[in-house]
């Protein structure tokens, strides 16, 4: 080994994860709850039924995203948006599940935002599900957070019960 030669270490490359593709799970008619039905605690399961009304009526198409959502994951994360819209009729109604969102980047607003003109504009809604602070400070940052309130589930956002809390 020559002294004057630096040493060098080697390096270990990052192995690449695979990231799973959003999909979306279009979501047949059921009947609403019961209005003198109490709203179910935050902390309670999810109901295991696929089917989802939303709150005003209309069907409520549920998009999952997984993994992470960057700039190389936004192109699938947006098709599934746009899917979403495009099997919608009337009203559209969608809930955005980001709970096994891992990490996501700003480049998710612009296709977040553009589906949720064009819910708006058919007069219906976009809420999002999501878990911890990451997104909410997304959010925060973009100047979102009055639009997409935290819902703690899917149910909750489809019945339009009140959004979590998240602390600032």
């Amino acid at each position: 080994m020559d002294p004057h030669k630096p040493a060098t270490v080697p390096v270990p490359m990052p192995i690449p994860v695979p990231t799973p593709m959003p999909t979306t799970i279009p979501m047949p008619t059921t009947a609403p709850a019961p209005a003198s039905a109490p709203a179910p605690a935050a902390s309670a399961p999810e109901d295991p039924r696929p089917a989802r009304k939303a709150a005003g009526g209309g069907i409520c198409q549920v998009v999952r995203a997984r993994g992470e959502l960057d700039v190389t994951s936004v192109p699938a994360f947006s098709r599934a948006l746009r899917g979403a819209i495009r099997e919608g009729e009337g009203r559209l109604h969608i809930v955005l599940d980001l709970r096994e969102v891992s990490f996501a980047d700003g480049s998710i607003l612009r296709p977040l935002e553009e589906a949720r003109a064009e819910c708006q504009g058919s007069g219906g809604w976009l809420r999002v599900v999501y878990a911890g602070y990451a997104l909410a400070l997304l959010f925060a940052a973009g100047g979102l957070s009055d639009r997409y309130p935290r819902y703690a589930t899917v149910r909750d956002a489809a019945r339009q019960n009140a959004p979590a809390v998240v602390a600032r």
